[in-house]
């Protein structure tokens, strides 16, 4: 259940990441931005299928949703992005509705 639970993060993380660099690649064209966020991409489903292996699809299904509490964070760190203050209702739903989840 542990390494379920880190392939499982490191799925979160590559998926965040490459969307974050994808972002970068629109900004800026640059072709290394697009190549890694590819290779981030094409190593989700591997990440994804060993954490299905401990983990219930149910659960694996409703912590993707994390991703998008992810991107924005890192958008707003390594982008300089703005969090409007609207979003954060949302995000607090996201992650409680996770965290409920998790517990059942």
């Amino acid at each position: 259940m542990i390494l379920s639970s880190l392939a499982l993060t490191i799925s979160l993380l590559c998926t965040a990441t490459g969307m974050v660099l994808f972002k970068h690649y629109y900004r800026s064209h640059n072709r290394a931005d697009l190549g890694f966020s590819i290779l981030l991409f094409g190593a989700v489903p591997v990440t994804t299928f060993f954490a299905l292996r401990g983990l219930s699809l149910g659960f694996v299904y409703m912590a993707t949703a994390a991703t998008h509490v992810l991107v924005l964070g890192m958008s707003h760190y390594f982008l300089g992005e703005r969090i409007p203050p609207r979003v954060l209702p949302g995000i607090m739903l996201i992650l409680v509705g996770i965290i409920l989840y998790g517990f059942n």
